[in-house]
């Protein structure tokens, strides 16, 4: 395990800063994602807390339209698991409905 100095520590708070990624950061500096990770909790950083601008979107939910943010590679469509639900439910309605329908005639 190598030590970190005091100057790749504040080379990490930069890169981070810079919106750099984890992942992106310990390819940087030859450092595991693990070691980056633990080194900036140490120090008091989060990832997320100069992120947002990249990493970040607004979207709209799909049940109930309120906006939301949400990470981008996630392809969240809704606000919470509740609406999802709620739209699967609403979803499974109609099929059940339908089967309904087709069998009585």
């Amino acid at each position: 395990m190598k030590k970190w100095t005091k100057e790749e520590e504040l080379n990490l708070i930069d890169l981070l800063k810079n919106g750099n990624t984890y992942k992106q950061i310990g390819l940087l500096l030859d450092r595991s994602y693990k070691s980056i990770k633990e080194k900036l909790n140490k120090l008091g950083y989060r990832q997320d807390d100069f992120s947002e601008v990249c990493f970040y979107e607004n979207k709209k939910c799909l049940t109930c339209e309120k906006e939301f943010k949400s990470i981008k590679s996630e392809n969240r469509t809704y606000c919470s698991k509740c609406c999802s639900a709620t739209d699967t439910n609403s979803k499974r309605v109609k099929i059940i409905n339908k089967k309904n329908s087709k069998s009585k005639t």
